[in-house]
């Protein structure tokens, strides 16, 4: 993990009195087993050279550095009703990545549910609510964010039919009369 300490250690045989280590970002050190902190992840060739009166060896290995994956629950959304009073809401962490290309698994939390998942939908009934989207990375490192949702009845009234009564709205002595409307 980026700006996580590694510690290295020597651990060569034959006495050596001398040490050049190249940490492979263009860091170097004389120590025996010095520490080291990555600002980036990645792959990098560590190479320790050795020695002594007798002659001197070198030896390189790789140090991988994880970068945590970056989580993405898209962007905050209002969604419908239907004719249930429930709406199908899909969340979307699609934009989730992983720098290092590993494997990503997702978990969401809210509306006192647990989803597993990129895109899983789930039924809502009208208000608000927070999703938190966590994804881990193949490598255990984990990144969170969260969407909030709204549902809400846009569904404007209709009228369907309206009745007065009376019906007849001329009576035959030309006098107004109470009239009531229902829908």
């Amino acid at each position: 993990r980026p700006c996580q300490r590694v510690q290295f250690a020597d651990a060569s045989v034959g006495a050596p009195s001398e040490w050049s280590w190249q940490v492979g970002d263009g860091t170097t050190s004389c120590e025996r087993s010095p520490a080291h902190s990555y600002l980036e992840g990645g792959n990098y060739a560590v190479t320790l050279a050795t020695s002594n009166g007798c002659g001197s060896t070198t030896v390189t290995k790789y140090v991988s550095v994880n970068t945590p994956p970056q989580a993405d629950a898209g962007v905050d959304k209002t969604v419908s009703v239907g004719a249930s009073c429930l709406a199908t809401v899909t969340l979307n962490g699609t934009g989730s990545t992983d720098p290092d290309g590993g494997a990503l698994t997702f978990s969401w939390t809210g509306a006192g549910a647990m989803l597993e998942g990129p895109t899983p939908t789930i039924q809502l009934g009208i208000g608000d609510y927070s999703f938190s989207l966590t994804v881990t990375d193949d490598l255990g490192e984990q990144a969170t964010d969260i969407v909030d949702v709204t549902v809400a009845d846009t569904t404007p009234p209709a009228i369907e039919q309206v009745a007065a009564t009376p019906a007849m709205l001329w009576p035959p002595n030309h006098r107004l009369v109470p009239v009531e409307v229902a829908a």
